[in-house]
């Protein structure tokens, strides 16, 4: 609710304030200004992009990792994050078998390590 009352009491300032200075509805302000305990909040009040420019998903996936059934390597079962290297290869943090799986910018598998553990090579909760 404080939100809310914070929200058309900005709207009706700024409103204000282009009444007062006689700017047409043409060049309204693109985002409102207020303070916060001395912080400055600054809203948008339309999008940085265009149509042209905004991102999109695909329809469909551009790499699929992981499948139902066929060989153990590219069954993935807890999954806790995935990350992608400079040269393209992906990391899979598979926790439910403790190992990285590591596979290539198409979705091959190339390898797996670790297992569980706490010893070298070894993993309690592989994540990062």
């Amino acid at each position: 609710m404080k939100r809310l009352l914070s929200l058309l009491a900005v709207t009706f300032a700024t409103t204000l304030s282009l009444g007062c200075t006689g700017e047409s509805a043409t060049h309204a302000q693109t985002a409102t200004r207020s303070d916060s305990a001395g912080i400055e909040i600054v809203t948008s009040t339309v999008p940085a992009w265009t149509t042209e420019t905004a991102w999109r998903l695909s329809a469909a996936p551009v790499l699929d990792i992981g499948t139902l059934d066929g060989p153990d390597e590219n069954q993935l079962f807890r999954v806790l994050m995935a990350r992608r290297s400079t040269d393209g290869r992906i990391y899979v943090a598979n926790t439910g078998t403790h190992e990285i799986r590591v596979f290539d910018s198409g979705g091959e598998h190339l390898r797996s390590f670790g297992r569980e553990g706490d010893g070298p090579g070894e993993f309690r909760h592989p994540v990062r």
